[in-house]
């Protein structure tokens, strides 16, 4: 259970994460 949660925890932020770099990156190579 605790394995579970830590994994839930740093996915919510890890996909924001990831949508906010791909869009910052995508306007910076432009």
């Amino acid at each position: 259970m605790k394995v579970e949660n830590i994994k839930i925890i740093p996915f919510s932020p890890a996909k924001v994460y990831y949508n906010i770099n791909k869009q910052g990156r995508k306007e910076v190579e432009k």
